[in-house]
């Protein structure tokens, strides 16, 4: 299963939210809100409930499910994953800012690991400018095992870059690439677009110098990497990189909002 993080970071003039599969890089990052897990148990049931919690202590429930765990003295507390408290912290020493652990052992419920969290009490709220949110991974053959992340644009209109890197990443020294990615910008479900090939598109001149101008490492208008260059409104969105041509393989998702 993969480990799965959410969070919101504010930036300067919107916010977005990247919900990830792997590794996480981003830059003078600090966390406004992280995703957590919570199991409540009323008249002999647990329930799931998976959220959000916010650097002022406020939980927001997303989903609530029942399951057949006990969970014991993890029951009502906030919970990360771990593995994803430790993506978290590799954003920096800044991302952490708002939100500490509240014991240092970890909890087992259900065969996995946590720890518990909550918002400090001496949080900040200064924060400073994205330049960029990415996931690395294992892209797959097919969409249950794609790659994905997702983001929202708050406040205003963005243009946004993502990119879906197989290829490229070779000619920084990662061995076993997906050879051929395929990249899809969904919201609520819904398709809106796609690319294969970005050197192939009419935009991909813009495509390579908006690159440039957010700090994007080049690619090969040749390669098979893929790349889109939109404008979106305000919204939920999520993308999905896959691998083509029976060639999965290791895979980075970029999203850039560009100034």
């Amino acid at each position: 299963m993969k480990t799965s993080l959410f969070f919101r970071v504010l930036v300067s003039s919107g916010a977005l939210f990247l919900l990830v599969s792997a590794g996480v890089a981003a830059s003078s990052t600090r966390l406004f809100e992280i995703g957590v897990t919570r199991f409540s148990t009323t008249s002999g049931m647990t329930i799931i409930e998976r959220g959000r919690l916010n650097a002022l202590g406020q939980f927001d429930l997303v989903s609530s499910n029942p399951v057949a765990v006990n969970p014991g003295s993890a029951a009502n507390r906030f919970l990360v994953y771990t593995e994803a408290w430790s993506a978290y912290a590799d954003l920096g020493t800044e991302a952490l800012a708002n939100f500490e652990k509240t014991t240092g052992a970890p909890l087992v419920v259900g065969g996995l690991i946590y720890y518990e969290v909550a918002a400090r009490e001496d949080a900040k709220f200064d924060v400073g400018e994205v330049v960029n949110l990415s996931t690395r991974g294992r892209m797959e053959l097919s969409a249950t095992n794609s790659l994905v992340g997702g983001f929202v644009v708050t406040e205003r209109p963005r243009r946004v870059l993502v990119r879906a890197i197989g290829p490229g990443l070779a000619a920084h020294g990662v061995t076993g690439v997906a050879a051929n990615p395929f990249l899809t910008i969904y919201e609520n479900g819904l398709g809106l677009y796609y690319n294969d090939n970005w050197g192939s598109r009419p935009d991909a001149a813009e495509i390579a110098a908006t690159a440039l101008q957010v700090g994007a490492f080049p690619l090969d208008p040749a390669s098979a990497d893929a790349a889109l260059l939109v404008e979106l409104p305000p919204g939920l969105y999520t993308v999905q990189a896959v691998a083509q041509d029976a060639a999965p393989g290791v895979g980075l998702i970029e999203i850039y909002l560009v100034p």
